[in-house]
């Protein structure tokens, strides 16, 4: 069990899928979870990578991450409501479980009740710099385009080098203000080739 999960860790998915053909592993309780991660790995979303999540979730009905790919299977297949009482479920057991907030906040995107408090658990979270860009176009959708600005500045800071609230100043056709931020980002770090480029793009727009 130990080498097949250090080989699926390694990205060594033949060694893996080698190891899980041994007698041994395949007896042994874990195997269906070995099987699905590396049916994931192969195949992300497929039949066989969700029979296998399945199997792995009604057999450990604990195992959080079997729950939750079952579930991301169900919207991947175009049936968000069968996946939302699961969903749901696993975040009232599991408040901070990331991606079961990141998955409710997905089905509740046009609920203006639920949506927004989940947003903001998820930015509470984790408010890393494509969650914040989430919220920027989930705020501006819902016409509340002054915390739309507000979680938008927050994108200057997300990361460091970050090309975001340049990014996110273009799309709304601020082209002379995210100019105006690349420079600066320029003047900063000549070297910052992506930022000189994008900067050259905002010019000539």
């Amino acid at each position: 069990y130990a080498e097949a999960l250090a080989a699926y860790f390694r990205g060594d998915f033949a060694e893996m899928a080698n190891l899980l053909r041994a007698e041994q592993l395949r007896a042994n309780g874990y195997s269906e979870y070995l099987h699905a991660l590396l049916y994931s790995v192969a195949e992300e979303h497929s039949p066989r990578a969700d029979a296998a999540w399945k199997a792995v979730a009604t057999a450990h009905p604990a195992a959080l991450l079997a729950r939750l790919k079952t579930a991301e299977s169900a919207i991947e297949r175009g049936q968000p409501e069968a996946a939302r009482p699961e969903i749901m479920s696993i975040l009232a057991e599991r408040p901070q479980s990331e991606t079961a907030l990141q998955l409710a906040f997905n089905l509740s995107r046009r609920n203006q009740v639920d949506g927004p408090v989940l947003l903001s658990r998820l930015l509470e979270s984790h408010p890393s710099c494509a969650r914040l860009v989430d919220a920027v176009k989930f705020y501006n959708s819902a016409a509340e385009q002054d915390k739309a600005r507000r979680i938008e500045q927050q994108l200057a800071l997300c990361a460091p080098e970050s090309l975001q609230y340049a990014r996110s100043l273009a799309d709304s056709g601020r082209h002379s203000a995210a100019a105006a931020y690349l420079q600066s980002m320029v003047s900063r770090n000549p070297l910052h080739r992506s930022a000189r480029r994008f900067l050259v793009e905002q010019l000539l727009l």
